[in-house]
C-alpha cells in the first residue's frame, strides 16, 4: 500500500511544483481531509468498504467536499482517490506527500526536544546551525522534555545531536566508567 501511496503523493507534489502552489499549504489541506476522514470512523468505512457502490461513494464524496473551502485541485485530489478505490491508502499518501515536498524542496524534518521554552530566534539559530552541517535546510518541531535537564537534544534524518545536559552527565558518566 506505500507504493500506491508513494505514486499518488508524487503525482500531488510534482503538479505542486509545475503550479507554483504552496507545498505546505497543500499538506495542511490533506491534513484537514484526513482529520475529517479519521475522526468519523462510520464515513471512513463507508469510502472504504467494497459493498457500497462507487457510484454512492462518488455522490457523498461529491457531497463532502464541496462543504469544504480547499482548491479545486485538492477537490480533484480526493475524489480520484475515492474513484480508484484508493482512500484506505489517504494517511499513509499525506504522510508521503510531506516527505516528497520536503525533498523536492531540498529541506529536512526533525524534532528538537528542549527541558524548556525555547525563543524563535534560538530555534532558527539551532535550525541554521543544523542546515549547515547537513547542506539541507532543516526544519525542526519543538518538544518540551523536562528529563533532558537543560540544552537541548535534535532528531533529524536519523542522527542525533545531542547538546542536553543530560547527554554531557551520560559521557562523563562513561569515561569515569572506562578508567
Amino acid at each position: 500500500m506505500r507504493t500506491v501511496a508513494k505514486r499518488y503523493a508524487k503525482a500531488l507534489a510534482i503538479y505542486c511544483k509545475e503550479n507554483g502552489v504552496d507545498f505546505e499549504e497543500t499538506y495542511n489541506n490533506l491534513k484537514k481531509l484526513e482529520e475529517i476522514l479519521l475522526q468519523n470512523e462510520v464515513l471512513f468505512k463507508y469510502f472504504t468498504t467494497p459493498i457500497v457502490s462507487q457510484t454512492e461513494k462518488l455522490k457523498l464524496a461529491n457531497e463532502l467536499i464541496q462543504k469544504l473551502n480547499l482548491p479545486d485541485f485538492i477537490k480533484n485530489f480526493f475524489l480520484l482517490t475515492v474513484e480508484k478505490n484508493r482512500l484506505i491508502a489517504f494517511p499513509l499518501i499525506v504522510e508521503e506527500f510531506r516527505f516528497i515536498a520536503d525533498e523536492l524542496q531540498g529541506q529536512i524534518r526533525g524534532v528538537l526536544k528542549v527541558a524548556t521554552e525555547i525563543t524563535d530566534q534560538e530555534l532558527k539559530e539551532l535550525q541554521n546551525a543544523i542546515s549547515e552541517k547537513l547542506g539541507k535546510k532543516v526544519v525542526l518541531e519543538v518538544e518540551e522534555d523536562p528529563s533532558i535537564i537543560g540544552g537541548a537534544v535534535a532528531y533529524v534524518g536519523g542522527m542525533v545531536f545531542d547538546g542536553s545536559i543530560k547527554g554531557n552527565l551520560e559521557v562523563i558518566k562513561e569515561k569515569l566508567v572506562e578508567r
